[in-house]
């Protein structure tokens, strides 16, 4: 029977090349901050991301100028305050309401209470291109 160190010790020497070859490949994260609907987002292609509602159609594909910073191929690239060549460009998915909100007044000894609810509309946005 093997001790738990002999044990690890024999899975580490067998996983060794694998996590080898992954230490030495270098991955190039490609990312955008653009700024949509009064916030800033940070964006990757194929991925989905939630703001204010944005008012087309679903299925529309929209193109975003307002980058205020690209990573593309290990290049850092900053706008001051947007890069005037490059835009990003998504697909308009689906519209839906957000969560609740309950905004509830009250006076104390007054007999004064209001109850009121807010469901923001929101838009999905799937990214397809950071760049030019």
């Amino acid at each position: 029977m093997l001790s738990k160190f002999e044990l690890s010790f024999i899975v580490f020497f067998v996983f060794y090349d694998r996590i080898k070859t992954n230490i030495n490949k270098k991955i190039f994260m490609e990312y955008a901050i653009v700024e949509i609907g009064g916030t800033q987002v940070w964006v990757q292609e194929g991925q989905y991301f939630v703001t204010n509602k944005i008012s087309t159609t679903p299925g529309t594909n929209i193109s975003l100028s307002r980058v205020l910073l690209i990573n593309k191929n290990d290049e850092l690239h900053l706008g001051y305050p947007y890069l005037t060549d490059q835009k990003v460009t998504g697909e308009i998915v689906e519209h839906f309401k957000g969560t609740k909100l309950i905004v509830y007044k009250m006076k104390s000894k007054k007999k004064y209470r209001r109850k009121k609810g807010h469901r923001q509309s929101m838009t999905k946005v799937l990214i397809n291109k950071i760049g030019a």
